[in-house]
């Protein structure tokens, strides 16, 4: 999946550092990255995989559609080269022949699967996901308790600098002296 890198990420070294070492570790497959909606969960996940491409053959970044099953069985998503659903199978057996074909392919690579909105509720088919040989990142709201993965919790931007530059980013303009106390008590009170 060509993955694009955010227009701006400000403020998130430490997250990037902590999935860094994440990556780095040979017994560690899987981790939620959690926060509410709009903290920049994909922009981080995004601008990590942009800043390790070298790292990985291969990236598939999928948005959860349904379950997992329906997700990776979609082949608009997550397509593969001479594997399709023929009209006999069903999505569960097209889902398990495609995962053979995943594993296949991921076998010995370095490999990353990302499912973004993952609604926090692991469904029947995450063992066969988690079987495979790649790294696993769940973006959601909520980390539900999965046995062996990590999580990691995002807050908001800590530094005062990073919030008014994302500020001033996203108004398009530097913040003129005269309103930099209203700027101020903006950020104190949404910081």
């Amino acid at each position: 999946t060509r993955v694009m890198r955010p227009a701006l990420l400000l403020g998130r070294e430490e997250e990037l550092a902590l999935l860094s070492d994440w990556l780095a570790r040979p017994d560690s497959g899987c981790m939620f990255v959690t926060g509410m909606g709009g903290i920049g969960k994909s922009a981080l996940v995004r601008e990590f995989i942009c800043r390790n491409r070298q790292q990985f053959d291969f990236v598939l970044f999928l948005r959860y559609s349904a379950s997992l099953q329906k997700t990776l069985a979609d082949d608009l998503q997550a397509g593969i080269s001479t594997v399709e659903k023929n009209d006999a199978e069903t999505q569960a057996e097209y889902f398990c022949r495609k995962m053979r074909s995943f594993r296949a392919l991921a076998e010995g690579k370095r490999c990353a699967l990302v499912i973004d909105d993952f609604p926090g509720t692991p469904d029947e088919a995450l063992p066969q996901v988690l079987n495979a040989d790649w790294k696993v990142l769940f973006l959601s709201r909520s980390a539900p308790p999965v046995s062996g993965c990590e999580v990691l919790q995002l807050g908001p931007i800590a530094r005062r600098a990073d919030q008014q530059a994302l500020f001033e980013a996203c108004l398009g303009r530097k913040t003129p002296p005269q309103l930099q106390g209203s700027l101020d008590g903006i950020l104190d009170k949404t910081g």
